[in-house]
């Protein structure tokens, strides 16, 4: 594997998602994190010895923070090329639930390769987010 990713922040997209009025995610790339024996994400800063849930409006105190990360086992199977949500591995399944939860909105589009077949739709997500438009996609 190349160059390390660096780990997501869910504190960061939360705050994106709030500011920009974000109903739902596309998650691209998860398959460039096979090969590594965890991943982290980041879920809270830590400022002064205070934990922060939420992205700091001021500049001085973002460029302080550490971040609080959780670790995942990295899941055992390939999403390479994946097509099907039923296909996902389970502890993918976990890590996502946890993404979903914490950044308090759901994943509609899964990118699981360099072709534009490759990508899983997650129905459900896109009839909310595209209603009838959202057939034609399947």
């Amino acid at each position: 594997m190349g160059r390390p990713p660096g780990w997501f922040d869910a504190v960061a997209v939360r705050s994106a998602i709030r500011i920009n009025g974000v109903d739902s995610l596309a998650l691209t790339k998860p398959d460039v994190l096979e090969g590594l024996k965890e991943i982290k994400a980041c879920f809270a800063y830590r400022y002064k010895g205070s934990r922060l849930d939420e992205f700091p409006s001021e500049p001085w105190i973002l460029e302080r923070v550490e971040p609080e990360y959780r670790s995942f086992p990295l899941w055992s199977g390939s999403l390479h090329r994946l097509r099907e949500p039923e296909q996902l591995p389970s502890g993918f399944k976990d890590y996502l639930s946890w993404l979903e939860d914490v950044l308090e909105t759901k994943v509609a589009l899964i990118s699981t390769g360099v072709d534009r077949q490759d990508m899983i739709y997650r129905k459900e997500e896109l009839q909310k987010m595209l209603g009838p438009k959202a057939e034609k996609l399947f």
